[in-house]
């Protein structure tokens, strides 16, 4: 299932980089594709969701909330896609990113402490990777949300082959 859905995200994350180019952020393409924005919420929603079941399989037992803490908010952010309307939208789209990324950071943590604390190592070195893309496009907010979407694949793809 993560390999599911990460070719998701992979694939939609090229299209709308093929179709827009590079944005400001992920949330972004939501009104960047107009007529396409749909795209978004769908691929975040199946994305989460089968990130979910992925990460559910190999989080031990006491931290298994970590794994849905780390996947329900970024389902909020998808159900709630219009972040530049005021109101309750926008608020849900936010708080949910935020928290989502904060409590994916948690989950990495939780996954170190079960399985090796130089998990983050490979988590603080993929944030290395994506601060110098950041530093060659200057897009913060984009390679902040691509650093936290990336890691919790890469740390189940190391747990999976150990």
């Amino acid at each position: 299932m993560a390999l599911l859905s990460f070719v998701i995200l992979i694939t939609y994350i090229i299209y709308y980089t093929k179709k827009c180019g590079l944005l400001g952020s992920h949330s972004e393409s939501y009104y960047a594709l107009n007529k396409q924005g749909w795209l978004f919420p769908l691929s975040l929603a199946l994305t989460a969701f089968t990130l979910l079941v992925a990460v559910l399989e190999v989080t031990p037992d006491p931290f298994k909330f970590t794994a849905f803490l780390t996947c329900a908010p970024v389902m909020l952010t998808a159900f709630a896609p219009r972040f530049r309307t005021a109101g309750l939208e926008s608020k849900v789209h936010f708080r949910s990113a935020k928290f989502g990324g904060i409590l994916s950071f948690a989950w990495a943590v939780w996954m170190a402490y079960s399985f090796g604390w130089w998990l983050l190592l490979v988590v603080g070195a993929l944030g290395i990777v994506f601060y110098a893309l950041n530093k060659k496009f200057d897009e913060p907010v984009l390679f902040l949300e691509y650093w936290v979407f990336t890691y919790p694949y890469v740390i189940l793809l190391i747990i999976k082959i150990l």
